[in-house]
């Protein structure tokens, strides 16, 4: 009996397994961003805990179960981004494009999109606690991730905000705690995506300035800013590019990093 029931058991984890590929063959071909995992389970978990995003060339909509905006709207705030940071910043179209497709690829160019996983403190892998004062010590109800740059930890976005609003500190920290970063309008998460890349990126910044196409300057934004892991100011490498696809292909998801270069060249 007890070998029946071990045979039992092990056919439904199958069944399981074979649930949770075809599911993620099925979400990969319509281009839904699948995020980073470690296995099936942690996939599945990430499905239940996260916001799904589709747009641009591979759907209709970016949501996360309560603000959400048509692709349609995503290109023109991406065009509206890239008509910002070409006046600002001195970028060119291409270099421009490039931010916008990778934030096209991020949050869908979408102010009002927050990360529920980590709003609600679902996703346990999510690094989104232990801020300090004046948040909490532990899984802060306001470091989730959040608006266009999807801004994580309550510290950078305090910064953003400061210097994108031109406020104080303590203004900064109503502002966290009272609507949130997904609250702020689209032109002002422009400026403050600006004062980041004037101040804290601005190795990065000047990487992209020397990008003469818009997926070489989505590559280096990616690879320098949101991945974070390169103070390099020359434009990101292919070897950089292929270090960001390896880390995705555990999950065998499209990288984040091609998506954000394809939307890229489709702005210019």
């Amino acid at each position: 009996m007890q070998q029946i029931d071990n045979i039992y058991d092990e056919a439904i984890k199958e069944f399981c397994y074979i649930k949770l590929n075809l599911i993620k063959e099925i979400l990969e071909t319509t281009g839904i961003d699948l995020g980073e995992t470690k296995n099936e389970i942690d996939y599945y978990n990430y499905l239940v805990d996260n916001p799904i995003s589709i747009g641009g060339a591979f759907g209709d909509v970016f949501f996360d179960g309560s603000a959400q905006i048509s692709s349609g709207q995503t290109r023109a705030n991406a065009l509206r981004l890239m008509s910002m940071v070409m006046s600002d910043l001195g970028l060119t179209k291409e270099q421009a494009a490039g931010i916008a497709g990778v934030l096209t690829a991020e949050s869908g160019v979408n102010p009002g999109i927050v990360n529920s996983g980590e709003k609600s403190g679902t996703y346990k892998s999510s690094g989104a606690n232990n801020e300090g004062t004046p948040y909490g010590t532990k899984h802060s109800p306001w470091s989730y991730g959040a608006g266009i740059c999807q801004w994580t930890y309550c510290n950078r976005k305090e910064n953003a905000i400061m210097g994108g609003l031109g406020v104080s500190r303590q203004e900064a920290i109503n502002i966290i705690k009272t609507k949130g970063i997904e609250g702020i309008s689209l032109d002002y998460q422009i400026k403050m995506l600006e004062y980041e890349l004037k101040t804290s990126y601005k190795y990065a910044l000047e990487g992209i300035k020397k990008c003469k196409t818009a997926p070489q300057a989505a590559a280096t934004f990616y690879c320098h800013v949101v991945a974070g892991y390169s103070t390099s100011t020359e434009p990101a490498t292919n070897a950089e590019v292929q270090k960001m696809n390896a880390k995705y292909s555990s999950v065998g998801a499209k990288s984040q990093i091609n998506k954000g270069m394809a939307f890229a060249q489709g702005y210019v």
